[in-house]
């Protein structure tokens, strides 16, 4: 494998295995538990870090390692100093060839980067076998999921790549939202009646964009307005509504309102 490999994160929906457990844990302590437990059992991550890149100063977000260690959090602590973070050659191709909005996943062998920093004391030390990584800029800021393996397990299989590259656009959007809740408003939520607006804005202009009214049952639904309800506050029937309901579910390609759930993330 080259010591470098540059791809692009796929536009399709994540599988739910696991992720539900994830989405729930947004704003709580639970969060980066069930999101290490997701990696280990779809992806083969044994740790990971997140952080974000906002002015040129990386910041903390979050680490977690499978084993319950804090193996992941001394090296999100280490890699945040800046001694670290600019030397990172996956980190420097990922800005180089991501676009505005797209996501760049880069796998590595941390064994065979030229800088002895990076190599030896970064990843050298707990026996890092390799590493793979998603970012997504934005102009306010960059936020990057690394996760490794060790030597006893070896490399990440193809699959484990694949199903990496499949769920990596859901995953950071999924991470954003908990370190915006989390962060700012502990008792906020992705889905709060506050945000009702936002959420058929979201809809609205996503991809595939929906229809106004279509919008408007869909965050409803997601704020925990049950069908009778919506179609009491639109003024139409309870049988349109279902239709929309339907429509909507069509268009995005989804079957359940976890999946919309999802699909609402991944348009924050």
């Amino acid at each position: 494998m080259d010591t470098l490999f540059v791809t692009r994160a796929k536009q399709c929906n994540a599988s739910l295995s696991g992720l539900s457990k994830v989405v729930d844990g947004i704003g709580s302590q639970s969060f980066w538990p069930n999101l290490i437990r997701y990696l280990d059992e779809e992806v083969g991550g044994e740790h990971c870090v997140v952080w974000n890149l906002s002015n040129e100063r990386m910041n903390q977000v979050g680490a977690a390692s499978w084993n319950g260690s804090d193996q992941s959090h001394r090296r999100l602590v280490q890699y945040t100093n800046p001694n670290f973070w600019r030397r990172d050659p996956g980190l420097a191709i990922a800005r180089k060839e991501a676009s505005e909005g797209a996501s760049i996943i880069v796998r590595m062998d941390p064994r065979n980067i030229a800088d002895r920093l990076i190599r030896e004391t970064l990843y050298g030390e707990d026996r890092i076998a390799e590493r793979i990584m998603v970012c997504r800029p934005r102009p306010d800021t960059t936020f990057g999921l690394s996760i490794v393996r060790g030597e006893d397990r070896g490399p990440f299989s193809e699959t484990q790549l694949d199903t990496f590259a499949m769920a990596a656009e859901t995953l950071l959007s999924i991470i954003r939202k908990h370190a915006q809740i989390s962060g700012g408003r502990p008792k906020d939520n992705p889905v709060s009646e506050a945000r009702l607006p936002e959420i058929e804005d979201a809809f609205q202009n996503g991809t595939p964009p929906m229809p106004r009214r279509e919008a408007q049952v869909c965050a409803r639904m997601l704020c925990g307005h049950s069908l009778p309800n919506i179609a009491r506050e639109l003024g139409v029937s309870p049988e349109t509504i279902e239709t929309y309901r339907k429509r909507s579910y069509v268009r995005l390609k989804i079957a359940n309102k976890q999946e919309l759930l999802l699909k609402y993330l991944g348009y924050c």
